[in-house]
């Protein structure tokens, strides 16, 4: 059959206008679809399948490369494959729920796989100290159904210590080791462990000298100058028109597990603690705020949420560890942040039911495969409900307070540069004032004193620690 050209574009005004109707017809259905719980739901699900589907592929891909890799040091190869399958093994994928409140499981952490490719690493003529401190910091801390051997993190931590290593690794080791005997005289003896915060060790040398380890541990020499340069702090301090940066004091920065163990994590925490236990009446008993949050968790929607809330809160209730220097448990912190959310003249009603809905969330995500976090893990979830909302809580790990730090500096420079006329803060930006060196001495002892004041004396950083991390750059300035 012919068709004539009237008879073509008839059919296809026809087939327009037919498409037209269908989209006025079922675009509303389409958009409420995909805008629906249920899709939200799919989507969610969905892409939590397929991260856990390219973690397991990584895997699978890594460790087909690393058995057909010569494992001879001759000739010398990167392990960095092997630290990347310690990466996934010590992480894992964390559970998610979603929007019913409902788990999703994602992939457990295996501490087994993580010591396997960290020894890999370390027996090769690739490993550096940091591989060494992470190994340590499993047996220090422990992990995901793994619990802890101080005695063999002790080892490795002093078989390090006298080694070729930085100053912010020995500073590190220092921490670790005081750690671990405060651990044991708490064990031992039940007593609250207690922080010599204000007893700092002394500076190291740039280079410790090398000792025979014992046992198969062996450390290789990689020196690292310790005060390198550090370029992205040059750049951000020295820069003309330098653009005003907000620094969020309550981003979440430890979601790494390493991080949770973190010397300033654990200093934010408990100077937020700290903070809070300052400035808040304890209106509500623990009992009373037990019974209350209990009552709260009963009255929502039955769901997987709930329930790994429900086992956080029964956990806090029965663990009597204190987090150091605080003489807290969790007890404490726990009745602490309560009553500070019901406190009427700091949040109104709308933003204590965003409290509790966060509160909600920080109960359930100390659940991890079916098992509560570490004590520390726990402190932290409970502090970390008010972070966002409470000028006074603030968890930020080593790297963010230095970042932190560096943009304090750079705003310190940018107003003691407003406060000169035009022409000779352009010679100072240049660098070519003749009063230059004057004002580069005034700008350094003016940020060293205020970092001081808001870092040191406010127990954030040990001096000692202060010192180190400022000294990266401070002479770049």
């Amino acid at each position: 059959m012919e068709f004539d050209t009237s008879t073509i574009i008839g059919i296809v005004v026809l087939v327009f206008i037919l498409s037209g109707i269908l989209y006025v017809l079922f675009k509303p259905w389409w958009d409420a679809y995909l805008d629906s719980p249920e899709r939200k739901k799919e989507i969610q699900k969905l892409g939590h399948i397929k991260k856990i589907e390219k973690f397991q592929d990584k895997i699978k891909t890594l460790e087909t490369v690393t058995k057909t890799s010569v494992p001879s040091p001759i000739p010398k190869r990167s392990y960095q494959k092997e630290r990347e399958l310690y990466e996934l093994y010590y992480k894992g994928i964390p559970d998610t729920y979603n929007l019913d409140n409902i788990l999703i499981p994602g992939v457990e952490p295996d501490a087994k796989k993580a010591i396997e490719y960290l020894n890999l690493v370390i027996n090769s003529t690739d490993g550096h100290e940091q591989d060494f401190l992470n190994l340590a910091k499993i047996y220090h801390y422990g992990m995901h159904k793994f619990e802890r051997n101080l005695d063999k993190a002790e080892q490795i931590y002093l078989n390090l210590k006298h080694q070729f290593i930085t100053e912010e690794t020995w500073h590190t080791i220092v921490d670790a080791l005081a750690d671990i005997n405060k651990i044991r005289v708490y064990s031992w003896l039940n007593l609250p462990m207690n922080d010599d915060d204000d007893d700092d060790e002394p500076r190291p040398p740039a280079v410790q000298p090398p000792r025979n380890h014992q046992e198969n541990i062996q450390v290789h020499q990689n020196i690292v100058p310790n005060h390198v340069p550090n370029q992205d702090v040059q750049h951000l301090i020295n820069r003309r028109n330098l653009d005003e940066e907000v620094v969020d004091h309550n981003a979440k920065n430890y979601d790494d597990p390493q991080n949770t163990h973190n010397p300033q994590v654990l200093a934010t925490i408990r100077h937020s603690l700290n903070n809070l236990k300052a400035s808040t009446k304890l209106v509500k008993s623990p009992e009373e705020t037990f019974a209350e949050i209990r009552t709260y968790l009963y009255n929502l929607k039955d769901s997987d949420k709930k329930d790994s809330a429900l086992r956080s809160l029964n956990k806090i209730q029965s663990e009597k560890t204190k987090l150091s220097s605080t003489d807290m448990t969790g007890i404490d912190a726990l009745q602490l942040v309560w009553n500070r959310m019901h406190d009427t003249d700091r949040f109104d009603a709308s933003t204590n039911k965003n409290l509790k809905e966060n509160l909600f969330d920080e109960l359930a995500d100390m659940q991890e495969h079916g098992t509560t976090v570490c004590p520390t893990g726990v402190f932290t979830h409970i502090v970390d409900t008010l972070s966002g909302v409470d000028s006074e809580v603030m968890i930020k790990p080593t790297y963010a307070i230095n970042e932190e730090m560096m943009t304090r500096a750079a705003h310190i420079r940018t107003e003691m540069l407003s406060s000169v006329p035009e022409e000779e803060r352009q010679s100072l930006e240049m660098g070519t004032s003749p009063k230059q060196d004057d004002f580069d001495t005034s700008l350094k002892n003016t940020i060293l004193t205020t970092l001081k004041n808001d870092y040191v004396h406010t127990g954030i950083l040990k001096e000692s620690k202060f010192d180190m991390e400022v000294n990266k750059w401070i002479s770049e300035i």
